[in-house]
């Protein structure tokens, strides 16, 4: 169907500015609330206020707090160091300036450091004179400090101890107002409370996770969001089970990145001047990063966390998995009617079903048996298998006895005598409640315990002949189910880890150690207080290291729930227990985006939703949104609120809503190659994969804020619907280079906010004019549509004098190979449309900069579809210098394909198009108007389309 496209002069949601956040005030004075322990609006009074010295404003119409910190906590009493590289000084408390919390040691010194680290980043650190505080361990990040190539390379520069901060810093390109302050007014620093406010002067800010974010850009009317892995759904405004304390600030030009590295809970709060973090223990230790764009600021984030695994090829395509399925027929009997249906679909996955009472590395043989020749048979078509491991492991003998048939588990015994668990103050192991009962938890910060999982995991390869071809880890927030709230009566013990003196209002819980484990327990790393949020991130870490060993040759895939700063380069993530609501739709796409921030390209969401039934149009929308999900799973629960829920894979739903899903994934797999070198960039220099608005028109002002598109790459852009009974939406199509309908082909004749059709068999998809995207024949396994011809389409830009440009690539290896690229064991093609100024031919150039690789299916160019060619003259079209007769050309869309090519991948060619004489320009000219008339007699003026 023809999508109409209108202009639309009113503003859509997306598009929506909060008046509060408009007015963003240059970095200075921070309102900072010094009762932070009070809720949003509640007003501690006149004389509470004045007890802690602080100035009382009383309550306010805009959020702000009615009580404020104004006074500065510490002063610099000495400077140790003072060059334009290196700041270093020595901070010393007032005497009468304290904490608010009675009985929390204020300390009385601290050491404060600036350090210019490379040309476009520095790090700033506070922390106590002896250096004893706990800090992140190398071992779990480290951030590379190599210096700028000299001293006045520098993109920024700082001023140190001014009247109302500790430290400016500017944007050089800015040099007229700090771009970030740290501001003396509110510093306090105590053994179990850091507060520091910094002043901002930008307006967007994007980031701090993980948690269910409405909006992109935050809202900074002292909105508060706490940072601490927990086991919690993504549907409410709390802490969920990531921690990523970084975020990203853009303003005209500005672009500047900030990640605070901490592993501690901490509470930020936004205001429309800056920041207020508030932190439960380590020491302030900060990375600041500015760049020209936000795209080349994710690259210079990336560089310093570490660059993303490169995912194989295989998962790329289109996955399955449900909690619940009730026996390996169940299981089966999924597999088998979305072959018949030809599902493109690549993996399944088996959640603790297939478990023999939810225990790691057992199989239920009464429900489960002959899983091996399933896992076998999945192989031999060409698809893949998954399974779930929980970081707990069950602890309760007596079970054991009852449901094994050696009555002992080994992994748990195995882990005892290794000591791997981790432990309580008097060295006893420590116990929780998960899915198998009584549990202990593996400490993943012992080496001990990477040879205790590594053992196993082979064991259930090898021994038990289940052979998996990656692992999802899950649970790794720690989650227990001891100190749920609904058992209050289970309480951690009275200390000031499980019961420190604040707990961020924004935290989902009254209790510290609610849905996990007591604080005080202890890892090789540190206490739990300080650990808490690494554990996911050394699961991943460990799990990462025993698929290499298990698969030297291969690149190991990790699904983790739980991540941290770093995470990507062991794990990926999928974005947690969604709901199948339509709001998760579009918080889905805001999620999606912010992980490719955080380092995370390969990621996406439980595509119709996890807990509870889906609508039928629901499913519909959903698969079209996940068809473009870097990771795209239809995964659900087995219950909700004690009724089990319907099955939601494709071939579960009726006829119609099978062929919208199956075209929607075919898409999908048509562009693989594109997708594809998208995350061998990503791997090797850190840029995005799935991108907003923003990372490509940074300069257009209402692409800023969009948050219900994206764009994959820098060329296509999708734009969903995501409500229900919608047949059109609106949608911001930047006018700054123009647009192809990514269908039909045809030129998008106007930009900027438009309305689209939307049929319910339809998602829009757009291609930006001066791209090159590489396609290749789809098929219903990555395997076997790896074997089809490839294709180009070309989206022509129109420059003037009737020139034309567009630029494209491809990465193309084995696609599983660990490292192809260090081995040099690949191709790269680049792709090149240019207009020869002298003689006005067209030249499509194919270049070869790199061939480590030959591909055993002799693939070749077969097809090249061009988009935005003057199809109105009479073109001669040469193939390495060779005359090309299969030319097909659509007038009404201009648009020319040239078919049964035959160019080898791994080989460079030139294409040349010249107007052709006169003397055959008749011939040619009834050749075009036949073909054109084919055309629309066979597919309809209105359904021409470039699918295959």
């Amino acid at each position: 169907m023809k999508p109409r496209l209108n202009v639309v002069l009113v503003a859509s949601a997306g598009l929506l500015l909060a008046a509060a956040s408009i007015c963003v005030q240059r970095a200075g004075a921070v309102k900072t609330n010094c009762f932070p322990e009070l809720k949003q609006n509640e007003d501690p009074g006149r004389e509470r206020c004045e007890q802690r010295k602080c100035e009382y404003e009383g309550q306010q119409s805009d959020n702000s707090p009615s009580c404020l910190w104004t006074r500065g906590g510490y002063i610099v009493s000495s400077v140790t160091e003072n060059t334009n590289t290196q700041y270093s000084a020595v901070l010393t408390r007032q005497q009468d300036y304290n904490g608010p919390f009675p009985g929390s040691r204020d300390l009385d010194e601290l050491r404060f450091s600036v350090k210019a680290i490379s040309d476009n980043g520095l790090r700033i650190t506070i922390s106590d004179l002896g250096g004893v505080r706990y800090q992140v361990p190398k071992e779990a990040l480290n951030i590379p400090e190599p210096g700028p190539t000299n001293p006045d390379a520098t993109v920024y520069r700082w001023e140190a101890n001014t009247s109302s901060s500790l430290l400016d810093v500017y944007q050089k390109t800015h040099p007229d107002q700090a771009i970030m302050s740290l501001l003396k007014a509110g510093f306090v620093f105590s053994d179990q409370f850091i507060q520091l406010s910094l002043g901002l002067d930008c307006q967007n800010i994007v980031g701090f996770g993980e948690h269910n974010h409405e909006r992109l850009v935050h809202d900074r009317r002292y909105k508060r969001w706490s940072i601490f892995t927990r086991d919690a759904s993504p549907t409410g405004p709390g802490n969920i089970y990531g921690a990523h304390p970084y975020f990203v600030c853009t303003d005209a030009g500005k672009h500047m990145g900030v990640l605070l590295k901490n592993s501690n809970a901490i509470e930020v709060e936004l205001t429309p001047d800056g920041i207020v973090y508030r932190v439960l223990g380590g020491i302030l230790d900060f990375y600041v990063f500015m760049a020209s764009s936000p795209e080349s600021l994710a690259q210079t984030y990336s560089a310093a966390i570490g660059h993303p695994l490169m995912p194989p090829y295989w998962s790329l395509g289109f996955q399955l998995c449900r909690w619940g399925y009730r026996n390996i027929t169940e299981v089966q009997n999924v597999i088998a009617r979305n072959r018949a249906i030809g599902l493109p679909y690549d993996v399944q996955y088996g959640d603790i079903d297939y478990m023999q009472n939810t225990m790691d590395f057992t199989i239920d043989a009464t429900n489960y048996p002959g899983l091996s020749s399933m896992v076998d048979d999945l192989h031999s078509h060409g698809q893949k298998y998954f399974v779930i491991l929980d970081p707990a492991i069950s602890s309760d003998v007596e079970m054991h006895k009852q449901v094994l048939p050696s009555q002992r588990y080994e992994p748990y015994h195995d882990g005892l005598t290794r000591g791997v668990y981790v432990k309580n103050l008097d060295d006893t192991v420590h116990e929780g409640e998960v899915w198998p009962g009584r549990t202990v938890f593996p400490d993943y910060t012992l080496s001990a315990t990477q040879a205790w999982w590594e053992r196993w995991v082979s064991d259930f390869y090898y021994n038990q002949s289940i052979r998996v071809d990656g692992l999802w880890i899950d649970m790794n927030e720690p989650a227990s189910f001891t100190y749920e709230p609904h058992k209050p009566q289970n309480v951690c013990p009275n200390n000031t880890w499980n019961y420190p003196p604040y707990i961020p209002t924004s935290f989902i819980g009254d209790r510290f150690y609610e849905k996990t484990i007591c604080m005080e327990t202890k890892h090789n790393w540190g206490r739990h207080y300080d650990v808490h949020s690494l554990y996911g991130h050394s699961m991943g870490m460990q799990s990462y290291q025993t698929l290499r060993n298990l698969f030297p040759e291969k690149r190991p895939i990790v699904f983790s729930r739980s991540t941290f700063v770093g995470s990507g380069r062991y794990a990926q993530h999928w974005l947690g227990d969604n709901h199948s609501r339509w709001p998760d739709l579009h918080w889905s796409i805001i999620t999606m985006l912010e992980f490719n921030l955080f380092g995370f390209p390969y990621n996406g969401a439980d595509i119709c939703g996890f807990v509870y039934d889906a609508t039928r149009e629901m499913c519909i929308r959903w698969t079209q949104l996940g068809a473009f999900y870097p990771f795209s799973r239809n995964h659900n629960i087995k219950e909700a609120d004690g009724v089990r829920t319907r099955d939601q894979d494709p071939a579960s739903w009726d006829a119609e809503a099978q062929k919208i899903m199956k075209d929607a994934l075919f898409f999908r797999y048509k562009y693989l190659p594109y997708l594809y070198t998208l995350f061998h960039y990503a791997h090797t220099n850190g840029a995005t994969v799935v991108r907003s608005l923003a990372h490509e028109f940074p300069n257009d002002t209402a692409a800023v804020r969009i948050d219900e598109q994206f764009l994959w790459g820098s060329a296509m852009l999708i734009s969903p619907v995501l409500s229900p009974a919608k047949l059109s939406i609106r949608a911001y199509l930047p006018p700054e280079d123009g647009w192809y309908d990514a269908y039909t082909g045809e030129e998008v004749q106007e930009t900027g906010l438009v309305m689209l059709d939307a049929p319910l068999e339809h998602i829009n998809v757009h291609i930006r004019k001066g791209f090159i995207l590489p396609w290749q024949t789809p098929s219903t396994t990555t395997v076997s549509s790896r074997n089809n011809g490839l294709g180009l389409l070309v989206a022509a830009k129109q420059l003037p004098n009737s020139n034309l440009k567009a630029t494209g690539s491809l990465f193309w290896d084995d696609g599983e190979s660990f490292e192809t690229y260090t081995a040099k064991k690949f191709i790269l093609h680049e792709f090149e449309l240019s207009t020869d100024e002298t003689s006005g031919n067209h030249v499509l150039v194919i270049r070869t900069p790199f061939n480590g690789y030959k591909d055993p299916n002799s693939l070749k160019f077969e097809n090249i579809t061009i988009l935005g060619f003057d199809t109105s003259k009479d073109w001669s079209v040469s193939v390495n210098s060779e005359q090309h007769s299969e030319i097909r050309v659509n007038p009404n869309r201009k648009t020319l394909i040239l078919d049964s090519l035959s160019l080898p991948l791994g080989q460079s060619h030139s294409i040349t198009f010249a107007v052709r004489s006169a003397g055959t320009a008749l011939a040619s000219a009834v050749a075009v108007a036949i073909c054109a008339l084919l055309s629309t007699a066979v597919t309809g003026n209105n359904r021409w389309s470039l699918a295959i």
